[in-house]
C-alpha cells in the first residue's frame, strides 16, 4: 500500500504545474451551472477557489492530512453563491464538473503499471467528494436559513409599520409594496390546552401550537400569492397584507376551509380594500373588529366584509360604519324610501301601511321586494328588519 500511495503522490506530482490550466478547464465546463453570475466573478473568484480546491486534493494525494480549515474557502464562497441566487443543484454541478476534470487530467498523467494508483486516486477523489457534498450542503443550507429568517423579519416589521399607520418608515426596507392591498384579518379558534398540566408543560404546547399555526397560515398565503406575503400572525391569527387581485374572495374561502382542516379548528377571514398603504391601519382596523364579530356570533369559517356584519359593526362602533349603512339605501328612490319608514312606523302591518299610504296592499308587497331585490334586506327577517331600522335611523341623523 505505501508504494501504491508513493506512486499516487508522483501522479499528483505530474499534475501540479497544470493547476492553473486545469482551472481554467473547470470554468469554462462550468459556464452552464454558473451561467448567471458575471463573467468577472467566473474568471477571477470561481477560478480561484477552482485552484484552492486542484491544490488541495493533489496535496492530500500526495499525503496532506485534511483539516477544517482547508474547508473554510469553501463554506465562504457557498454562502456568497447563496446570497447571489445560485440553486444548490447548479453549486454542486459545478463542483462535480471540476471533480471530473481533475480526474480526467491524473487519468492522463497516470502511465502504464500505476492502475493501482489511479484506482487509488478514484477512491481518494470519492472520500473528499463526500466530505465536500456534506460541507458544502450544510454551508449552503445554514446560509439560506439564515437569509430566509432575516428576510421573514424584515417582512414582519414592514408589514407592522404598515398595519399601525407608519407606512413612511415601511418604505425605507428593500421591500417592493404595490398597493392596492387586500387587508385580511385572520382569526382562529384555537383550543386551549388542559390546566391541569405543569404550567412548563402547558407553556410549551401553547408555543408549539402557536408556531405551528403561523407557520400554515403563512404557508397558506404564500401559496395564494405566489411569493412570500406580509404578514404579522400570532398563535390566534392576526393580519395578511395580499396584493390586490380580482375576486379574491372564492379562493380566500377554499383557503379558509383547507386551513380549518389542517388546523382543526375555525378559521374566519376578514375582508377590506386599501387602494393606498395610508389606507392599510384603518382598513386593518375594520378588519379586526369584523373578525371579532364573527367569533363572537360562532359563524362559520369563511370570509366576510363589514357588511355581512354591518349592523352588528355599527351598534358596537358607531362612526365608520355609518357611511357603509347608508350605502345600502342608496339604490332605493324618495317612494321605496317612504315606503319602508311608513312600515316600520306602522310596526311592519302592510295593511296599515297601505293605507297611510293610500295603496293598495298588495303594492306594499311589490315594493318590499323590490326593496329587497336592490338592498339585499330582507324585511321578513329579524336580521333585515334591523338592519334597514339602523340603516334608516343613521340616514335621517346624518342628512
Amino acid at each position: 500500500m505505501d508504494e501504491i500511495r508513493a506512486t499516487a503522490a508522483v501522479i499528483a506530482a505530474r499534475c501540479l504545474p497544470q493547476a492553473n490550466q486545469i482551472a481554467r478547464q473547470i470554468v469554462a465546463d462550468q459556464h452552464a451551472a454558473l451561467r448567471d453570475l458575471p463573467s468577472d466573478m467566473r474568471d477571477v473568484e470561481i477560478a480561484a477557489t477552482a485552484r484552492h480546491g486542484i491544490r488541495l486534493f493533489l496535496a492530500l494525494a500526495q499525503g496532506h492530512q485534511l483539516t477544517g480549515a482547508d474547508m473554510q474557502l469553501f463554506r465562504d464562497r457557498t454562502a456568497q453563491r447563496v446570497d447571489e441566487g445560485v440553486q444548490l443543484r447548479d453549486l454542486m454541478t459545478a463542483y462535480y464538473i471540476g471533480y471530473r476534470v481533475i480526474w480526467e487530467t491524473l487519468c492522463a498523467a497516470t502511465r502504464p503499471g500505476e492502475e493501482e494508483a489511479l484506482r487509488y486516486l478514484a477512491t481518494l477523489q470519492l472520500n473528499t467528494l463526500e466530505i465536500l457534498t456534506a460541507t458544502i450542503t450544510e454551508a449552503y443550507l445554514a446560509e439560506q436559513s439564515a437569509l430566509m429568517s432575516e428576510r421573514r423579519e424584515t417582512l414582519r416589521t414592514v408589514a407592522h409599520a404598515l398595519i399601525s399607520g407608519r407606512h413612511d418608515q415601511a418604505t425605507r426596507y428593500d421591500v417592493e409594496l404595490t398597493p392596492p392591498y387586500h387587508v385580511i384579518a385572520i382569526r382562529i379558534s384555537t383550543e386551549k390546552l388542559p390546566t391541569d398540566q405543569p404550567t412548563r408543560a402547558v407553556a410549551t404546547g401553547q408555543a408549539i401550537m402557536a408556531r405551528r399555526t403561523m407557520r400554515s397560515v403563512q404557508r397558506e398565503f404564500d401559496a395564494l400569492a405566489g411569493h412570500p406575503v406580509l404578514t404579522l400572525l400570532d398563535g390566534q391569527g392576526g393580519h395578511a397584507l395580499l396584493p390586490a387581485q380580482p375576486s379574491i374572495e372564492r379562493p380566500l374561502a377554499r383557503l379558509s376551509t383547507r386551513l380549518e382542516t389542517s388546523l382543526g379548528a375555525p378559521v374566519r377571514l376578514a375582508l377590506a380594500h386599501a387602494p393606498t398603504l395610508a389606507d392599510i391601519q384603518p382598513a386593518a382596523t375594520q378588519t379586526t373588529r369584523v373578525a371579532a364579530i364573527t367569533e363572537q356570533n360562532n359563524l362559520p369559517s369563511g370570509v366576510y366584509g363589514i357588511r355581512d356584519v354591518l349592523l352588528d359593526y355599527h351598534l358596537s362602533t358607531p362612526g365608520d360604519s355609518a357611511d357603509e349603512l347608508t350605502a345600502l339605501l342608496a339604490p332605493l328612490d324618495e317612494q321605496l324610501l317612504e315606503t319602508l319608514n311608513r312600515y316600520l312606523a306602522c310596526d311592519f302591518d302592510r295593511r296599515r301601511t297601505a293605507a297611510d299610504l293610500g295603496v293598495h296592499a298588495n303594492t306594499i308587497d311589490n315594493r318590499l321586494t323590490r326593496v329587497r331585490d336592490l338592498t339585499g334586506i330582507d324585511l321578513r327577517t329579524a336580521q333585515g328588519i334591523l338592519l334597514c331600522g339602523a340603516a334608516l335611523t343613521v340616514r335621517r341623523l346624518t342628512r
